[in-house]
């Protein structure tokens, strides 16, 4: 490491002194560009570094093809497309915004299936819609049929049933009218 002790005049880490024709300054550019190589250096291994680990703190298990073996299949909720897949369900849409399922708790939620009992509501649509009514109906809900999606397991397959007037089956399957591109409960009774 070079000091100045008085200006043109280097010391070296020893304190011998050098005279500026002996250095000559091609070695003092030499010196600073072999300094600022080396901060460089040290500064591009710790970002490569930090980035490693932040990465591996981040990595969702998901992408994992083991883990995601591992982890129960989800289910969409038939309002958000693939968006919020979950496990164990609270809401599913069954007819847009005028029909859902609204489940307190899940009797099982396997690897191959899930089943429950919860409250089917169903707008009345009377006059309108927009201002009808809901009517609640006792229903049972079955999920099966596992797919994957980028890694992403779920169930594709739904079955309905309740009693209005009599017994009510309804089967959906998790994909897409003809010409549109985003997923929901697409069935109807069975």
């Amino acid at each position: 490491m070079l000091v100045r002790a008085r200006l043109g005049t280097p010391i070296c880490a020893r304190g011998t002194r050098l005279k500026l024709a002996e250095w000559g300054r091609a070695g003092l550019r030499q010196a600073r560009l072999t300094k600022m190589s080396v901060a460089v250096l040290a500064a591009l291994v710790l970002a490569v570094t930090a980035a490693g680990t932040a990465a591996a703190l981040t990595t969702h298990p998901s992408q994992s093809p083991l883990a995601s073996r591992h982890r129960p299949p989800v289910a969409y909720n038939g309002l958000d497309g693939w968006q919020h897949g979950r496990a164990r369900l609270s809401v599913i849409y069954v007819g847009g915004t005028t029909a859902f399922l609204r489940i307190r708790h899940w009797s099982y939620w396997t690897g191959t299936s899930a089943a429950s009992r919860g409250t089917l509501w169903v707008d009345n649509c009377k006059p309108d819609c927009a201002s009808g009514h809901f009517r609640t109906y006792p229903a049972q809900v079955t999920l099966s049929r596992v797919a994957d999606r980028k890694g992403v397991r779920f169930f594709s397959r739904m079955r309905l049933r309740y009693q209005h007037a009599g017994s009510r089956d309804y089967r959906y399957r998790w994909g897409t009218y003809p010409g549109a591109t985003v997923p929901l409960w697409v069935g109807g009774p069975s």
